[in-house]
């Protein structure tokens, strides 16, 4: 009997552990003074439509720095891509020529060949966004699905604004197609001035090779690590249009073993970024910690009530209608929640607890 109910123990440990989906990441290399790069993007966008799974970023490391450089991507560029437009999927060093990045032409094959592989590990990120002082602090888990080789596993994430212009021949974007009739970009000038550019990184935290000492060297299924970073946002940048996107990877010397397991990706304003900006007395719960049964009270009405676990799974969403919820989720298995109570495009915190 203690050797059925050990076997049954085990097979609910394999049960608990956290499933997600391979998400697949497409950092591509681009620049406004890039005469090639308005197909680069244009291509980007296009997978993105494709495949639901694939999470893509610009980094503007052309030779020719423009308004969106800044030094630590240029660190990754130096190692990944030889010019631009060139695209690094998940950091995989192919083969086919010396460096990671490659042209769009095998962009599409690559990203296909990443949603096959079975992940190794589950990333999540939540975001606390402080309006007053501009402050985000990003917390990064991932959790381990199944044992992994020995190597250098580190945090990563990128701050990303999405569609930013500007005015100068930092933002203007040169482009070959000007003339090329039946081009997307034909007749557009050259370059294009007010060119919106997609997906650009503004910071890549904590330094260009992300935070290297948290995870385990060979971690084993089951393990969970986290870390929590903070970045302050200039004033210059629209936290409305603000993504951040966290993921874990392996580093090597010399940089043809490295490999992105896992990416997710979440904005700053919506329930998955908190506003401390509305934190305070207006939102009360109680009792915490509890069964699972909590009453939510606020001092205004809020959009909506929405509960996720510390993997970023809803557990609970409603609409609220009135300033006084009874929330039930004692069906959930004891543990750390996270409770957003949003309104509009800012929302306010509380870590609940059931026992």
């Amino acid at each position: 009997m203690k050797k059925f109910l050990f076997f049954l123990f085990l097979t609910c440990l394999t049960f608990i552990i956290p499933a997600q989906n391979k998400r697949v990441l497409l950092e591509e290399f681009t620049g406004a003074h890039c005469g090639q790069c308005p197909m680069g993007s244009y291509t980007l966008d296009s997978l993105l439509s494709v495949y639901p799974e694939l999470i893509g970023v610009s980094l503007h490391t052309y030779s020719i720095q423009d308004a969106m450089f800044f030094p630590e991507i240029d660190t990754i560029g130096t190692v990944y891509a030889p010019g631009a437009p060139v695209g690094a999927t998940d950091r995989i060093y192919w083969g086919s020529w010396p460096y990671v990045a490659e042209t769009s032409a095998n962009w599409n094959a690559r990203i296909q060949a990443r949603l096959a592989v079975v992940p190794q590990l589950s990333v999540t990120v939540n975001a606390t966004w402080n309006s007053v002082t501009r402050n985000i602090t990003a917390q990064i888990t991932t959790n381990i699905l199944s044992n992994m080789a020995a190597g250098d596993y580190r945090f990563n994430l990128y701050v990303v604004e999405d569609s930013v212009t500007g005015t100068g021949s930092g933002y203007d974007q040169s482009n070959i197609y000007n003339g090329v009739s039946g081009n997307p970009f034909f007749g557009l000038g050259d370059p294009i001035v007010g060119y919106v550019h997609r997906h650009v990184v503004r910071a890549t935290l904590p330094q260009s090779w992300g935070q290297s000492g948290l995870i385990s060297s060979a971690p084993m299924m089951g393990q969970n690590f986290s870390t929590s970073i903070n970045y302050s946002l200039p004033t210059s940048y629209n936290e409305n249009r603000i993504k951040l996107v966290a993921f874990v990877s392996e580093f090597t010397a010399n940089h043809q073993g490295d490999e992105i397991f896992n990416v997710a990706e979440t904005d700053l304003l919506t329930p998955g970024g908190i506003d401390e900006g509305l934190n305070g007395d207006i939102v009360s719960v109680y009792p915490n910690p509890s069964n699972g049964i909590f009453n939510l009270i606020t001092k205004i009405e809020m959009d909506e009530v929405i509960l996720s676990n510390i993997l970023g799974e809803v557990v609970f969403r409603k609409k609220l209608t009135q300033q006084q919820e009874v929330i039930d989720v004692s069906d959930e298995p004891a543990g750390i929640y996270i409770l957003h109570a949003r309104l509009g495009s800012k929302s306010t915190m509380r870590k609940l607890i059931i026992n």
